[in-house]
């Protein structure tokens, strides 16, 4: 991709002053393919040789030949490279011509034809297992991944083919065996070239990103962005700044994770990567439901899954979708929620991903405790609680305590609650996972109420508030406020209720509870056409969550006016 630009060579020719470089470049022959081969060594001329062939096929078999001998390689290096006959390299390109065209299954078709034809041709049954995985065919991949390294490859392939499995059992959610996989790979004596290791690299940042190492994950991102050698490799660069971004995210370092995003954005545009742009549209979606901009998250999750829905990308998709049903549920959209949550299960089932199967379950949860359905919230939270245990998933463990803490505490139960507030601070504590700490915060505070400790539970409520302005996690700090409303309207303070809810505007809160909130501390202040009018703009435009007390109080206020 590189090496047609001066630039580039001399940038490498300085870091490895040895370097050997090999310039390709096409000649212009009637009625046969031609080209010139030059190679420099240290910035001298080692070879200079012209290849003629009647296909394509021939000509890279003639010129392979020449490198072999020239450059004193060994044989092995480039078996099952090549394929041997003309028509199996037609099916290898086109098949590759189709994946850059993000059409997946025909991909697929050409690399499978291709490899049945050729069974040695460890590139195609390669770029089969990467096709298959993008295809969510997980199992179907790992078959030909497994096959491909049970035999004799080149080292370039053996950690493509590595670099791959990691992947799809990292998907898996078996973060250690992807871990160890990388490890015994680095003890191995293996001279692949520098990008499949840098790629195997990075796909490593991710893993320790998932068993709970976010410093070692950040640590290699910025290794990776500092390296002179990979400003030109756009692809992967890409790729690094928004791992790095969706890890800043969880930390709460929102507007770092902002600007890394955007770059990403940037590089995957240039590359013309659509399923890269797809993910990072995902990334600054969960970015602004963070920042409790629910429509804007809606606006980049529509454009990313209209992206992966035309690719056929299911991983893609399903990604996408966890997100728009997040952004929906807290615009009180619950039907269409209910309806991609659907979707989103089927997706999961039939590509057995887990992690996908949580984020089903998870949605599930919410929107029936949001709708206070408490048997079917329980029953899908233990279903997610089940599958975290089951795969070993120390994070989503915890979210699910998190999760069970809001539960119980939504129904005014405290028992066992304190066990789960401590499990969740054990795991932010080790994990460093800063952005879950506001929430946790908020529990705490109405766990303490709940007991009747009211003042460490307005003390705790603040602290609460300030570390999620601290981690610009605007949702909490809505929250926050409005659990704050709740407890000063408990204590009839009207007035404070008032004000506190006024300092969530700034954050363009969701209409319930903020509204319902508002119009109570309106009415009891003896302000009815005030509470009448919140009380309407709640009605319109959360009518999905519009319920029996806000009826109630709607019916109240009517007749005090009347």
């Amino acid at each position: 991709m590189f090496v047609l630009s001066d630039d580039f060579v001399v940038n490498q020719q300085k870091l490895i002053p040895d370097l050997t470089i090999i310039k390709i470049k096409p000649l212009s022959e009637e009625g046969n393919m031609t080209w010139l081969i030059e190679v420099l060594q240290a910035g001298s001329l080692l070879l200079e040789a012209q290849v003629t062939a009647d296909s394509f096929q021939s000509l890279l078999t003639k010129s392979a030949d020449i490198l072999i001998k020239q450059l004193n390689l060994s044989m092995s290096a480039v078996i099952g490279l090549l394929p041997v006959q003309d028509f199996v390299m037609d099916l290898y390109v086109r098949g590759l011509q189709s994946l850059k065209a993000n059409d997946l299954n025909k991909a697929k078709q050409k690399f499978q034809l291709a490899v049945n034809e050729q069974s040695n041709f460890y590139l195609g049954r390669l770029k089969l297992a990467e096709t298959l995985n993008l295809l969510g065919q997980t199992e179907e991949a790992l078959s030909n991944l497994d096959t491909l390294l049970q035999l004799k490859i080149p080292d370039g392939i053996l950690v493509a083919a590595t670099t791959l499995k990691m992947r799809i059992l990292k998907v898996k959610g078996d973060y250690i065996s992807a871990a160890e996989i990388y490890q015994q790979l680095n003890q191995d004596d293996i001279l692949a070239p520098a990008d499949i290791w840098y790629n195997a690299a990075h796909e490593y940042a991710a893993i320790v990103q998932f068993l709970n190492k976010p410093q070692e994950a950040l640590a290699i991102y910025d290794r990776f962005i500092d390296d002179e050698l990979l400003i030109e490799d756009v692809a992967l660069l890409a790729k690094v700044r928004a791992s790095k971004a969706s890890l800043l995210q969880q930390q709460g370092d929102i507007e770092e994770a902002v600007i890394e995003s955007e770059q990403a954005l940037q590089l995957y545009e240039l590359n013309q990567d659509l399923i890269g742009v797809a993910r990072t549209y995902s990334l600054l979606a969960r970015i602004a439901n963070q920042k409790a901009n629910y429509p804007l998250a809606e606006q980049y999750l529509r454009q990313a899954h209209k992206i992966t829905e035309s690719v056929g990308h299911k991983l893609g998709e399903g990604a996408v979708l966890n997100e728009l049903i997040y952004a929906l549920m807290l615009q009180g959209k619950l039907k269409e929620g209910w309806e991609l949550t659907n979707r989103l299960l089927a997706i999961g089932t039939k590509l057995d991903y887990s992690a996908m199967l949580m984020a089903a379950y998870q949605a599930y949860y919410e929107m029936s405790r949001l709708q206070s359905n408490w048997e079917s919230a329980t029953r899908w939270l233990d279903s997610y609680q089940q599958l975290a245990h089951d795969i070993q998933d120390q994070r989503r463990t915890a979210k699910a305590e998190l999760f069970r803490v809001n539960l119980l505490l939504d129904q005014d139960i405290i028992d066992g609650v304190p066990k789960k507030i401590s499990i969740v601070q054990n795991h932010i504590d080790h994990s460093d996972e800063r952005l879950m700490q506001p929430a946790l915060d908020v529990f705490k505070a109405r766990y303490l109420w709940l007991k009747g400790q009211q003042n460490q539970a307005l003390e705790t409520l603040l602290k609460a508030k300030q570390k999620a302005i601290e981690v610009a996690d605007f949702e909490t700090i809505i929250n926050a406020n409005n659990n704050l409303a709740k407890f000063y309207l408990q204590q009839d303070k009207s007035q404070q209720a008032l004000n506190v809810l006024s300092e969530s505007e700034a954050y363009k809160p969701f209409a319930i509870p903020y509204l319902f909130l508002k119009a109570k501390a309106q009415f009891r202040l003896n302000q009815p056409i005030d509470a009448l009018n919140s009380l309407l703009t709640c009605q319109q435009q959360a009518p999905e969550l519009w319920g029996v007390k806000e009826q109630n109080l709607l019916h109240d206020v009517k007749k005090s006016i009347n």
